[in-house]
């Protein structure tokens, strides 16, 4: 068995990342804001409640799976380059959720999003870092 290295290590704590930001909340009522209608959005509360997290959640399972193949064998090209991608693709789903509530609104981005956001960082730095690994010349 392989000795885990610095970026496998990073890519298990980017995965958790995705748990934990999946299930904190997305969205909350901005609290400078005058008036805050008594609406409630999906992504507000605690735990997986729109498709949305279930999709960060779906990406945080897949990257744990593909570092913890990386203990046994190292990543090819193929798995390394889908590693890349699901950190990429929750990377762009926080980013996206995050652009859509800015300050100045009713509601505003909170935690869940930006745990989200940093754990995709770090997925897609590994998937990065093993493709080039993987890669025959450097």
């Amino acid at each position: 068995m392989a000795r885990p290295s610095a970026t496998r290590s990073l890519g298990i704590v980017g995965s958790l990342a995705l748990f934990v930001g999946a299930y904190l909340p997305w969205v909350i009522a901005n609290p400078s804001y005058e008036t805050v209608n008594l609406i409630r959005y999906l992504g507000m509360g605690w735990g997986i409640t729109d498709v949305l997290k279930l999709a960060v959640l779906c990406c945080g399972l897949v990257a744990l799976a593909l570092i913890a193949l990386s203990y046994w064998k190292s990543l090819g090209r193929i798995s390394s380059g889908f590693l890349a991608a699901t950190g990429a693709i929750s990377l762009l789903l926080s980013i996206g959720v995050f652009l859509e509530y800015t300050i100045s609104g009713m509601f505003i981005a909170w935690f869940g999003c930006l745990v989200s956001g940093i754990g995709g960082c770090f997925v897609l730095f590994v998937g990065v870092s093993e493709f080039r690994a993987a890669l025959p010349f450097r």
